[in-house]
């Protein structure tokens, strides 16, 4: 592989008190791992956008390489993602990185957890930060969601043969070549992008996979997370997925059915410090 370029892709939604700790943890990387950041504003009403703004005009280190994009309204997690993707895509970026904004994980510890797995091996095609990984730390994760959580990943195994520790992780690297193959503007807009993106990149078998561990802490954001509502969402998902490769379809999604210009359904601006990446899109 050619000389590796990375880039961050970091969504949040009301992550004020949050944001600039998770943005600082990764400047020792810049320059020595990373090459850019993109912060996605998902329609925030505090003031997420001017923390992440200050840092943009005034940070010697972070803001060359930081570029903002908020959107014009709340496209949902999995929505921000997809422009964050799309906008890596576009540009020469061999790897992406999906980070939390929220104090979910010590961004520093992961950054420098998949640097090294790249480094070690830069053929590597996913990587995923894995709360069951057995040196993870999830002290502060109560036992119903860690049994819940298992149960959905035997579950995830049983339905789409995918055997890691933590399919649904939000915490992930991946080669944009990878990544670029996807159907991910088909993907779901909320929290299942992840798990979707995870499934579809695991079942190729050129993929080779690695796992870091993840040392999680509950937000001090609190979770837009409706419990009931998510379990049976994801039934639902999982099921039409086994229905759906039993009839010998595709799994989550038809990736053939035509989404040419789907990035017009996702309004936003972006705030960039290259010159070609400002403006509306």
């Amino acid at each position: 592989m050619s000389q590796m370029r990375v880039a961050v892709v970091m969504p949040g939604f009301n992550v004020g008190p949050t944001v600039e700790r998770a943005l600082l943890a990764l400047e020792p990387f810049v320059g020595d791992g990373i090459d850019a950041v993109i912060f996605i504003d998902n329609n925030s009403s505090d003031d997420t956008r001017e923390r992440v703004g200050q840092i943009q005009t005034r940070n010697p280190v972070l803001g060359p390489v930081l570029t903002r994009i908020e959107n014009a309204r709340n496209h949902g997690y999995g929505g921000s993602l997809k422009i964050g993707l799309a906008y890596v895509l576009g540009e020469d970026f061999t790897h992406c990185l999906f980070l939390h904004s929220d104090d979910q994980g010590d961004n520093a510890q992961i950054a420098a957890d998949f640097l090294k797995v790249l480094r070690n091996d830069p053929e590597v095609g996913l990587i995923l930060a894995s709360r069951f990984h057995p040196q993870a730390q999830v002290g502060d994760y109560s036992l119903i969601r860690l049994v819940g959580n298992r149960f959905f990943n035997l579950l995830i195994r049983f339905v789409t043969g995918v055997c890691q520790s933590d399919p649904g992780t939000g915490i992930t690297g991946m080669q944009t070549r990878l990544a670029a193959e996807a159907p991910y503007p088909h993907f779901s807009n909320d929290l299942f992008f992840n798990l979707m993106l995870n499934v579809f990149l695991l079942r190729k078998q050129e993929v080779r996979c690695a796992e870091t561990p993840l040392h999680w802490v509950d937000s001090s954001i609190g979770s837009t997370v409706v419990p009931w509502h998510h379990v049976v969402t994801m039934f639902t998902l999982l099921l039409g997925y086994g229905v759906r490769r039993l009839r010998g379809h595709p799994g989550f999604v038809d990736p053939h059915s035509p989404r040419t210009h789907w990035l017009e359904d996702y309004p936003h601006t972006i705030f960039s410090p290259y010159p070609n990446h400002k403006g509306q899109t």
